[in-house]
């Protein structure tokens, strides 16, 4: 269980609250297993079925806009976490990553909010932070990839020191789970050349939901 995998990542060391401090960032391999992401990839498919995809904004709440020279995706938010066993621990999994969280760096995290994301091939997003001026509720980001991309789509992660130094490349591969503050960290998507499948999380210390 997806639940179980957070405990052994904590207590094996794997998601280490130093390498998080020192860097503000970290990646783990095969945090879901393939099955896991085959599953999730159902639900993906259902949601593209019943149109609930929509091309992906940048900005906050009603200043956000459609702006494709700076993000070129599309996106369908997560309401039903019951829809599918998978969701449902991945969702006592984040209640955990909530906890340790919380207990490791002093956060007040409430709640998380998630959505699928697809990028065509041809798609991108321009470098930015997942935290909005005036709009600072984004605490840590979590993404989860759910397909392999051999070429393009790849993660651009920053020094958080400096915000021109590329500190890592990650690649798209399934079941491989990405974890950054997003006050800290400016990142981008460069360019995919096949579909690339995700699902990326926010962690926030609010519980107005918009």
């Amino acid at each position: 269980m997806i639940e179980t995998r957070f405990d052994d990542l904590v207590e094996n060391n794997i998601l280490c609250p130093d390498t998080l401090i020192t860097k503000g960032w970290q990646y783990v391999d095969e945090f879901l297993s393939k099955q896991s992401c085959l599953n999730l990839l159902e639900c993906f498919q259902e949601d593209l079925e019943k149109d609930r995809f929509s091309a992906a904004k940048v900005g906050k709440n009603l200043e956000k806009k459609l702006l494709e020279s700076v993000r070129d995706s599309e996106i369908a938010w997560i309401e039903n976490w019951s829809r599918h066993s998978d969701l449902e621990n991945l969702k006592l999994g984040f209640d955990q990553l909530i906890r340790f969280f919380n207990e490791n760096f002093f956060l007040s995290l409430k709640r998380f909010e998630s959505q699928f994301a697809i990028y065509q091939p041809g798609g991108f997003y321009k470098k930015h932070l997942d935290q909005l001026k005036g709009g600072n509720r984004r605490q840590v980001t979590v993404i989860i990839y759910l397909n392999d991309c051999n070429q393009g789509g790849e993660l651009v992660i920053y020094n958080k020191n400096d915000k021109n130094k590329v500190d890592k490349i990650i690649s798209p591969k399934s079941g491989r789970m990405v974890i950054f503050f997003s006050s800290q960290i400016y990142h981008e998507v460069r360019p995919t050349h096949q579909t690339r499948l995700s699902l990326t999380s926010w962690f926030r210390d609010d519980l107005i939901v918009f």
